[in-house]
């Protein structure tokens, strides 16, 4: 085995190690604390229960989902868009290049293409692009199960949020790697493993802090935007949600310290895959109060 293989072998351990963290029972448990805890703010999406949730972004209203799912020894990777206004799921696992071996680590979305780009196993150099359907198109020169040729990563490589200031604030607060970097059009989060998750604003160029973790074990593992918030999760420590009007910030932590594992928002709804419980939406109104 080679270096490559050992690395995604500990990858992807790591990672069903950390969606297997709940048993059934255990996972009817968070539900019910989580809804007590919020008012039933909190709810379950049904058709995702026990689902461990990989990656979440939400495009005009649809919902792209990755997940794994435990089948006897071994777990099922899904891939699937949802409707959120019919509250309706489509799986496109068998349309896609991982072909239901790779894990879907994360989902990025190509706003001046109108592209999807689903990376696996947390490897952006192992990133496909597809249309809105999910249909592969021709973001390479040639595309095979088993080969991939370049032809153009610059939404990849070299995305138009991470200027040289941007850069130089990542490094300016740096004390590990950089974990997650979630763009918006005025902010970009972005957070360290075992360390903080800051927002950082385009416009004044200048960060705010609005995730300490207290705890190194909880470093943030997720975030997204909608038009007047932004939202932060992590491995144990809850999430946050910051009002970056005024930067005022409320957090919630989870009674069974679960990894929210991805996030996605709109105008109403946040949507949270929430340790092997599976997907949650949350009236952001009723968060906020």
């Amino acid at each position: 085995m080679n270096k490559i293989q050992i690395l995604l072998s500990l990858f992807l351990t790591f990672t069903f190690a950390s969606c297997g963290k709940n048993t059934n029972a255990e996972a009817q448990k968070q539900t019910q604390r989580t809804t007590d805890l919020w008012e039933r703010a909190l709810l379950p999406v049904a058709e995702f229960n026990e689902n461990c949730i990989t990656a979440l972004k939400l495009v005009d209203g649809k919902l792209y989902i990755a997940s794994t799912i435990k089948n006897k020894d071994s777990y099922l990777v899904k891939v699937y868009i949802y409707d959120t206004i019919k509250n309706k799921a489509q799986e496109v696992i068998g349309k896609l290049v991982t072909n239901g071996v790779d894990t879907v680590t994360e989902i990025r979305y190509d706003k001046k293409n109108n592209q999807i780009w689903l990376t696996t196993n947390g490897n952006g150099y192992l990133a496909d692009c597809y249309d809105l359907k999910l249909n592969l198109v021709k973001c390479y020169s040639n595309v095979t199960s088993t080969s991939r040729v370049d032809s153009d990563r610059e939404f990849l490589e070299k995305p138009d949020y991470m200027t040289e200031d941007l850069k130089s604030e990542i490094e300016r607060l740096k004390r590990s790697s950089l974990n997650i970097v979630v763009p918006d059009d005025q902010w970009v989060i972005f957070g360290y493993f075992k360390g903080n998750a800051y927002l950082y604003s385009c416009a004044e160029k200048k960060s705010t802090l609005v995730y300490d973790n207290h705890d190194i074990y909880y470093w943030p593992s997720c975030g997204a935007f909608n038009k007047e918030k932004a939202f932060i999760g992590s491995r144990g420590g809850g999430f946050v949600i910051v009002n970056t009007s005024d930067m005022k910030i409320k957090q919630y932590k989870l009674p069974g310290k679960d990894i929210i594992s991805a996030l996605a928002a709109d105008d109403k709804y946040l949507w949270l895959g929430i340790g092997a419980a599976g997907l949650y939406k949350a009236e952001i109104d009723k968060l906020w109060k």
